[in-house]
């Protein structure tokens, strides 16, 4: 009769293994290494938040390899310092997302709250006859024009973006009309770049130019502008999309 024989693994895996340590080790390295830069910054008196949390996360990469070093081994060492960085980095990644949400809420909050009679009327209340500070009026107007311009420059954009998107699959294959197709996918790749900014300045000079009153703004200047920036994006999608459709299915 045979019988069955365990295998075991070697000392050096069964060592490396058991020496593996715990994620949250690196928690309270983390705490140790901003208490001692709490503590530096306190004896040199230039303790703040930002340097007290610069400092400790310095400290915390060097407590944080020292111990894995000591405990784990160079390699897992490596490996503790290298997530380390990558946290950091998405972290100082984060803050100003972080801080621009933080001021606008904080700030953005307070006003709707200060809204009279009710924070409901910020909400429904325009700024037509309104004379007076930031404190007055609402936000109903900004809405409803986004929601104009956003429709207009749909209006403009999608059928825009599709008929082009349909003649550079089905039509621009052959002669003249490959070359045209050449420099209208050129031109969509330029579109794609156009800075915001640049789009808007656009929209407004179209209209100045034919205007015989020069101070007047009206919503379908910023919907030209916006479906400046739709335009490509439209194309490049209807394109993709039309490409994946299968051949037999096209010519059904």
């Amino acid at each position: 009769m045979s019988s069955s024989t365990s295998v075991q693994a070697p000392p050096s895996v069964r060592s490396t293994d058991e020496r593996r340590l715990p994620w949250y080790h690196l928690i309270f390295t983390g705490l140790a290494g901003l208490l001692v830069a709490v503590a530096v910054l306190s004896i040199f008196d230039a303790l703040s938040v930002a340097s007290a949390i610069l400092l400790g996360f310095v400290l915390h990469l060097l407590f944080g390899w020292l111990y894995s070093l000591l405990r784990e081994g160079p390699r897992w060492a490596k490996d503790r310092l290298m997530t380390l960085l990558v946290i950091g980095a998405f972290a100082i990644s984060m803050f100003p997302l972080l801080s621009l949400l933080w001021a606008v809420i904080g700030r953005g909050l307070a006003r709707v709250l200060a809204a009279k009679p009710d924070p409901f009327s910020f909400w429904t209340a325009d700024m037509s006859g309104i004379i007076g500070g930031a404190d007055a009026g609402g936000v109903f107007h900004a809405i409803v024009g986004t929601l104009l311009i956003t429709l207009w420059a749909s209006i403009i954009s999608i059928p825009v973006g599709l008929f082009t998107a349909i003649f550079l699959v089905e039509y621009a294959d052959q002669g003249w009309k490959r070359t045209l197709g050449k420099g209208v996918t050129f031109l969509v790749d330029v579109m794609t770049g156009i800075p915001s900014i640049v789009a808007g300045l656009f929209g407004l000079a179209l209209f100045i130019a034919f205007m015989p009153d020069q101070s007047v703004r009206m919503g379908i200047m910023g919907a030209v502008a916006l479906s400046l920036l739709m335009i490509p994006t439209v194309v490049r999608n209807s394109e993709e999309m039309l490409r994946l459709v299968p051949m037999d299915l096209r010519e059904a």
